[in-house]
């Protein structure tokens, strides 16, 4: 994929002044991933998207299609995960968020394989472009300490410096029937996500994870619900985790996007050969819990919006 360029890591002092409200910070431990059943470090850091930022994103053409559009769009596919739900309702659509608005050839996040992935429509991608630069400064203090490391370590501060962080998104749409209890899908995500944004853009989910409080604890579920405009950071590739969809029409669907590193289908591959994944894991959660994790403002994502190409929008194609 191409990198975007380097830029100054944005001062606190220009940051949005409500960039860090209602900031959480939680820690655990997730999957088991060492011998004698230590579990990996975990961090989730929980952040609000100002409500300005919000209206904007709200406002872009593709987060306003409606049933139609969705189901004749070439770039957004039903999704049957859900099976014994027939009535639960799921679109997704991939997109990269790059600065270019050329396609740029990268993993499916489904099948694994490489595909040209569209450029994210202008607003999202602004966004996305600009809260990548608003957290340069931590991610380059991690890319710093794990370069040191043999093998995943020099791999993953390769990705940062790229800018491939949150380069991956993953528009998702819900509606209809309930799923929970059962139904939860429950699963681990790829090492695309040891570093993951999760956004909420309209309706209400809830986000379980089964975690323990200890290195060799038990795990339990903890449910946290995303309103619009919720946000959080964390590493989903290290802990078993599921989503809850409330019962809701399309007027109230949610829409969350998945942001996550941006790789080819070789670089993932090659990942899962490489030692030192454990230690890591636990060098993220530790880089996490100690950032300075910040939302855009809206001035700075309409900056971004300003100076990015734009394009025919791929996403008006029809099947």
């Amino acid at each position: 994929p191409r990198a975007i360029r380097a830029r100054r890591v944005i001062p606190m002092a220009e940051r949005s002044p409500d960039s860090k409200l209602q900031k959480h910070v939680s820690r655990a431990f997730g999957n088991v991933m060492a011998e004698g059943g230590k579990r990996c470090a975990l961090t989730s850091v929980s952040l609000r998207i100002p409500e300005k930022v919000i209206e904007f994103l709200q406002a872009e053409p593709l987060l306003c299609l409606d049933e139609g559009g969705l189901n004749r769009s070439a770039t957004f596919h039903r999704c049957v995960d859900y099976p014994t739900v027939p009535e639960h309702v799921y679109y997704e659509g991939y997109f990269h968020g790059l600065e270019t608005a050329a396609d740029v050839e990268s993993l499916h996040p489904r099948r694994g394989s490489q595909f040209p992935k569209p450029a994210a429509p202008p607003r999202l991608r602004a966004f996305i472009v600009a809260l990548r630069e608003v957290n340069e400064g931590w991610a380059e203090t991690l890319a710093a300490k794990v370069e040191k490391m043999s093998g995943s370590g020099e791999w993953l501060a390769k990705r940062i410096r790229e800018g491939r962080l949150g380069g991956d998104l993953a528009v998702q749409v819900h509606y209809g029937e309930a799923i929970d209890g059962k139904n939860i899908g429950w699963h681990t995500d790829a090492p695309n996500s040891l570093i993951h944004w999760g956004l909420s853009l309209r309706g209400r989910r809830s986000l379980h994870t089964m975690a323990a409080e200890k290195e060799q604890g038990e795990a339990k579920d903890s449910a946290k619900v995303q309103e619009v405009g919720a946000a959080y950071l964390s590493s989903p590739a290290t802990v078993r985790h599921g989503v809850e969809y409330f019962s809701c029409d399309w007027k109230d669907r949610v829409i969350a996007i998945q942001c996550r590193m941006l790789l080819t289908s070789e670089e993932l591959y090659k990942f899962y050969a490489m030692p030192g994944s454990f230690e890591l894991c636990n060098a993220i959660a530790e880089a996490l819990a100690k950032a300075e994790c910040v939302m855009p403002s809206l001035e700075q994502v309409q900056k971004v919006h300003e100076r990015i190409p734009k394009s025919k929008p791929s996403w008006c194609a029809v099947m």
